[in-house]
């Protein structure tokens, strides 16, 4: 069986689209396996937890345009 870095490799050669969907296959494949039961239960509460601090006002919600903002920031002054 070929090695994670391998796989790699070989994938960098794939077009764009193809990355995605390889990418997109083996989020399902972990989400399958990760997935325990209970496990949509948790994320109902942790969803019905967050909606309710918006609600509330406990936390404050950021727009989108000042997030990617803060993230382009990050990216530029990452060393590459």
């Amino acid at each position: 069986m070929a090695t994670a870095n391998e796989i790699y490799e070989a994938a960098r050669d794939l077009p764009c689209d193809e990355k995605h969907l390889l990418v997109l296959m083996l989020q399902q494949d972990i989400d399958a396996e990760e997935k325990e039961e209970g496990y949509d239960e948790a994320w109902d509460a942790e969803i019905a937890k967050r909606l309710e601090e918006i609600d509330s006002g406990k936390v404050k919600m950021i727009p989108g345009e000042e997030v990617f903002a803060r993230l382009q920031e990050l990216l530029d002054a990452t060393p590459r």
